[in-house]
């Protein structure tokens, strides 16, 4: 499966519905390249509650990269590591209204 464009992953992580959450946990699951796994787990950390919880599920059975970043996860250096990577500063977003559904088709 193509990786999606790193806004998309960003806005799917703010959008934080259940759809969105399990479209990135597909992502993860999928992705052994390091640098792309970290943007998908930046992203599901995103989604709050529901990210955490997604990356919760994930972490039982991670190996190689995706245990990476969710071991980077929770040591707190995730999110440094991908500004880092991609040398960025805080962007600011408006607060996410509730009730939100994602399209049925994403293209």
């Amino acid at each position: 499966m193509p990786r999606p464009d790193l806004k998309l992953l960003h806005a799917l992580g703010r959008c934080g519905t259940d759809e969105a959450v399990a479209i990135l946990t597909n992502y993860a699951r999928n992705e052994t390249n390091s640098w792309d796994l970290l943007d998908i787990t930046c992203a599901i950390c995103l989604a709050g509650e529901r990210g955490e919880a997604a990356l919760a599920g994930l972490e039982a059975g991670a190996t190689g990269n995706l245990k990476w970043t969710i071991d980077l996860w929770r040591d707190g250096r995730l999110e440094s590591m991908w500004r880092d990577s991609k040398h960025i500063e805080d962007v600011p977003f408006p607060d996410i209204p509730s009730g939100l559904r994602l399209p049925s088709r994403l293209v």
